[in-house]
């Protein structure tokens, strides 16, 4: 699942997930009630989440959707490496962070490693 304001980056992140045999992008939202009730609903193992939202409303969707399942995987995306939003989402308790300029070649394997800790 993705979570996002910016419609085009929820778009590339479904693309590039769909590609991936062993994968399924089973949602998408814009808001934080829109997140936690699809969350509560597909019970997803990862989501990504593009933190950069208004009113750390990015930050707010890890806290309830981690709430809602302690197993859930959180990945947060992040404008910069080790910006402070990186590290608010690490202690919202996102399992990873991941600068926008490295999705399309570290998202996968990340989405698979968060994945399989579960």
């Amino acid at each position: 699942m993705t979570v996002g304001k910016r419609s085009a980056l929820c778009d590339g992140l479904i693309a590039l997930i769909g590609e991936q045999p062993d994968m399924e992008m089973v949602g998408a939202a814009a808001s934080l009630r829109d997140a936690v009730e699809k969350f509560v609903e597909m019970r997803p193992e990862v989501v990504v989440v593009d933190v950069d939202m208004p009113d750390e409303e990015g930050l707010e969707i890890i806290r309830r959707i981690l709430l809602q399942s302690r197993s859930a995987a959180v990945i947060a995306l992040v404008t910069y490496e080790w910006d402070q939003l990186a590290v608010a989402a690490l202690a919202a308790g996102a399992v990873a962070f991941l600068p926008k300029d490295w999705i399309a070649e570290r998202l996968v394997p990340l989405v698979r490693e968060s994945s399989s800790r579960m």
